[in-house]
């Protein structure tokens, strides 16, 4: 079994996100999904919406070069206009780490999704058959061109609760203001 330890500050979890450059790891995070429900739907469901998440990643790994990569692979013609394409967010020197506006995300490839579930405010699950058909389909990307689509996330960071790798499950401790730590020290 895994060592647990526990992240309790800002500066071990900057440690831990510089170490995951171009690692895989397994991470866990609770997203609010208020921006996900269809405005119309909003009543079937509680305002306090989370989806508890496990999913594998790769962390760091540039968006462009492993879609030009699975491109390759499949034989489609490499696209300088889609290598031209400006990177989402600024990346942070040394880091798998992306500021976008106030926020800090994870850059990652999916690997693959472990399991999910819904949950209102006090923990409660919900079915997937009751919660769904009320939320937004995801968007196919559209400029890959590749018959098997690179699935990439942004978690951020204060989303995440758990991330196991390198042997650990590191737990990020709920009071760690990690995004107003990382603007300072990264401007």
């Amino acid at each position: 079994m895994a060592k647990q330890v526990t992240i309790a500050t800002a500066a071990d979890a900057i440690q831990l996100a510089t170490r995951l450059k171009g690692q895989f790891a397994t991470i866990t995070m609770r997203t609010e999904q208020k921006g996900n429900i269809r405005a119309a739907n909003r009543i079937h469901l509680p305002a306090d919406l989370v989806k508890i998440s496990k999913v594998s990643v790769q962390c760091g790994v540039r968006y462009a070069n492993v879609v030009e990569a699975q491109r390759k692979r499949e034989g489609v013609e490499q696209d300088e206009a889609f290598k031209a394409q400006k990177t989402w967010g600024e990346p942070i020197e040394g880091s798998p780490l992306v500021r976008y506006g106030a926020g800090i995300y994870l850059a990652c490839k999916l690997v693959k999704s472990i399991e999910s579930h819904f949950e209102d405010g006090s923990g409660n699950e919900l079915a997937d058959a009751d919660v769904y058909p009320h939320l937004y389909k995801r968007n196919q990307a559209k400029t890959q061109q590749t018959e098997k689509e690179i699935r990439w996330m942004k978690p951020k960071i204060e989303s995440i609760m758990s991330i196991a790798a390198f042997g650990e499950v590191y737990v990020i401790a709920e009071h760690i203001q990690l995004t107003k730590h990382l603007i300072t020290i990264t401007q």
